[in-house]
């Protein structure tokens, strides 16, 4: 699937209207996305969408890709926090796009009505909010480039059936509403079925197209009170520091990520704000600083917080191979691209480095940012999307059966794990079956957590569900012990290649690492950890808040 890039920049504007109310606004920017400066008409936010190669087909995947847009508003004049906007009503003009609103009212997707694919030119779209006392408010509008993944049965597992480092699944179909018997997935779980509540790919959803981006993750940032960045960044010192102090959590990888500070925040008070600076200058946020690069450094907890702000939810592991695979048999050692030719994206291949339109000159079978400790390759995340051109198919342009980009290297994707391995009578990560697809409300916690229902603990706790799936620029095409390739525990790159996390108890900090269990990233941030998140179908899968 065709997927081309492009930044849009972010803009301010402040009107003032009869009403009494004066309204500042900003524009969200993502990949291939570009949101226009909105206007106030009521109750509505009028604004322009556009994107780069979208699509609608009903034959093959039967897919479409979204934009999910969702609203955040500040009161100006008391605590100033951000909060979350439910949707009462949206409206696109044109007869090309159609708004949906979910059963949850937290935001709006958008999307083809018929067949077809191309550019989608600058369209206006409405939205119209829940009510709020007439002030002074802030306005953001949030856009996030989404897939959808039809409902239906697939297959999982490595038709190889190797088993080895991986700990692939076993082979197995996932039929609707049918639970998976206790080791049904040769995971060694101990504990029962795998219960139908838990995301089992087997209803539809929307993916994000792409991982989470540099940019959307300071845009995230700066919508938090300073408790809260004080959480996410890394200490006190990541908030109030001086302008170009790079955060605790995510330092410089030169040429790949950082984020600093623009603004210093006041103790207790007034937010920092944020933007990018991986070129390590004094120009933040320019259009050679990373923006389009995919965030990288993210926690399970960091993770969380955003999809939550968001009103997304982490994928499990066996719907990131549902994402992949789609419902093609499965192939022996396939990567995400649906087949086993793997080459690595070399730093000499790459022109417009760590910009917007960055992009590799190579065309190989099975294109892939892996292997930092081999040859030449890139030493950190890229443009997110960046291997797919006008001119590329799947498998040399790094996407799903579906359309998703990056799901094998680049960074690793946290997921939510079904269980696996076992010491004695007991099976280890299975702390995530608890799991049951709830999704984000918009609003964190005061200390700048996530806080839905049954999803994986915060922090992390003994056997806490947590998988990582896909691989990242340090993994390897190939399981490797030898001590040198030390990030090979990111998940190797294989569609059914899993890693697990756990915490072992009486073990300080984390405990140890095993061949197939990495205990030590659990709240830890490390280089090649990331992700995206996604949103299933309501009313098909209806939860009780």
């Amino acid at each position: 699937m065709n997927i081309k890039n492009k930044i849009s920049i972010r803009k301010n504007l402040l009107i003032v209207f009869s009403l009494f109310m004066f309204v500042c606004f900003n524009t969200a920017t993502s990949n291939n996305l570009s949101i226009g400066v909105p206007t106030k008409a009521a109750d509505s936010l009028i604004f322009t969408v556009s994107w780069d190669n979208s699509w609608r087909v009903s034959a093959g995947p039967s897919n479409w890709d979204a934009i999910w847009l969702f609203v955040k508003w500040q009161d100006c004049t008391g605590n100033r926090i951000w909060k979350h906007s439910q949707v009462v009503k949206a409206w696109v003009a044109g007869a090309v796009l159609k708004t949906e609103v979910p059963t949850d009212l937290t935001g709006v997707y958008l999307y083809r009505i018929a067949d077809g694919q191309g550019n989608i030119a600058a369209t206006n779209v409405s939205i119209t909010i829940e009510p709020i006392a007439v002030g002074t408010y802030n306005y953001e509008v949030h856009g996030i480039e989404m897939v959808y993944i039809p409902r239906g049965s697939f297959q999982l597992g490595d038709a190889a059936q190797t088993d080895t480092r991986s700990d692939a699944f076993t082979n197995y179909t996932v039929v609707d509403s049918t639970a998976i018997p206790a080791d049904g997935l040769g995971t060694n779980a101990k504990n029962g079925l795998i219960p139908t509540t838990f995301p089992r790919g087997q209803y539809s959803m929307y993916c994000m197209k792409y991982e989470i981006s540099q940019e959307q993750y300071v845009n995230f940032l700066n919508c938090l009170t300073f408790d809260q960045q004080v959480t996410r960044c890394g200490g006190i010192a990541s908030v109030n520091g001086g302008a170009g102090t790079f955060t605790v959590a995510y330092p410089v990888n030169s040429t790949y990520s950082g984020i600093v500070i623009d603004i210093p925040g006041t103790n207790n008070m007034i937010p920092a704000a944020y933007a990018t600076n991986c070129t390590n200058d004094a120009n933040y946020g320019n259009f050679n600083d990373c923006q389009t690069n995919a965030m990288e450094r993210l926690s399970w907890a960091d993770m969380a917080a955003y999809l939550d702000w968001a009103c997304l939810r982490p994928m499990s592991e066996i719907e990131f191979e549902k994402i992949c695979r789609g419902t093609l048999p499965r192939v022996a050692n396939e990567y995400a691209w649906g087949d086993n030719n793997i080459a690595q994206v070399t730093l000499a291949s790459v022109t417009n480095l760590s910009q917007y339109n960055q992009v590799s000159n190579l065309s190989s079978l099975g294109l892939c940012n892996y292997g930092r400790e081999l040859g030449s390759p890139l030493a950190g995340p890229y443009r997110v999307g960046m291997l797919a051109k006008s001119t590329t198919v799947r498998n040399n342009a790094g996407t799903t059966y579906y359309g998703v980009a990056d799901m094998s290297g680049n960074v690793t994707e946290i997921c939510v794990g079904v269980g696996g391995g076992s010491t004695g009578a007991a099976s280890l990560n299975t702390g995530g079956l608890i799991f049951d697809g709830r999704i984000g409300d918009g609003n964190l916690t005061a200390t700048g957590d996530a806080n839905v229902t049954n999803w994986p603990a915060i922090p992390a706790t003994l056997n806490c569900g947590i998988a990582m799936r896909g691989g990242s620029y340090y993994s390897h095409s190939s399981a490797y012990t030898n001590a040198t390739y030390y990030m090979s525990w990111m998940g190797n790159l294989r569609v059914s290649d899993r890693t697990y996390m756990y915490r072992a108890a009486g073990l300080s900090p984390f405990g140890v690492n095993t061949i197939n269990n990495y205990s030590a990233g659990l709240d830890g941030r490390y280089q090649g950890t990331g992700g995206r998140g996604v949103r299933q179908i309501l009313p098909y899968f209806t939860i009780t808040y």
